[in-house]
């Protein structure tokens, strides 16, 4: 079931890319930005990580950013460590927080993102976005919350393809939202 404006962000405790554990809940008192990405291997997922890592030192002052991969913790590592992000990246292995976050699937979504969005695929794959590895569900859609410092969701994004992001300006509107 998807979340809506309005709706408390669900808690979740997932490692990341370095290993600790991190829990949603220790972000309260802060604004929050949930990026849930397909499979770790992914080059649309893989390029928008690098652009939110591009973006991520205007944000750092006011935005608190973790990024979920549907991924175990080694094929994630594969893959994220050569961005060294510097916000948490997750690994959710059991889909726990994308269950309760209602993240979607769709098969249809995947075709209909390798048709539309060809040139960003191409663009990806050209910065060295390639596939290493398979691992995790090869039909999730992209999906973001953006969350304020009582942990209630002010804004949800659930993408239509596999390439389909919340927009930035959306993020820098609800940054400059005080």
């Amino acid at each position: 079931m998807r979340l809506k404006q309005g709706n408390k962000g669900p808690n979740f405790e997932l490692p990341d890319i370095t290993g600790i554990q991190v829990n949603l809940d220790d972000y309260k008192g802060q604004k929050i930005l949930v990026s849930f990405q397909r499979f770790a291997g992914c080059p649309f997922c893989n390029l928008r990580l690098h652009q939110m890592i591009t973006r991520f030192p205007q944000w750092q002052e006011d935005l608190a950013v973790l990024v979920i991969f549907d991924s175990t913790l080694e094929n994630l590592q594969q893959h994220a460590n050569e961005h060294k992000p510097p916000f948490p990246v997750l690994a959710d292995e059991k889909n726990t927080a994308y269950q309760d976050y209602g993240v979607e699937y769709s098969w249809l979504g995947v075709l209909k993102g390798s048709i539309c969005r060809f040139p960003t695929m191409i663009k990806a794959l050209a910065k060295g976005y390639v596939p290493k590895s398979m691992s995790g569900k090869k039909d999730t859609m992209p999906a973001s919350f953006l969350i304020d410092e009582d942990g209630i969701i002010q804004v949800s994004y659930y993408g239509q393809d596999e390439g389909d992001y919340i927009p930035f300006d959306i993020i820098e509107s609800f940054i400059q939202n005080k």
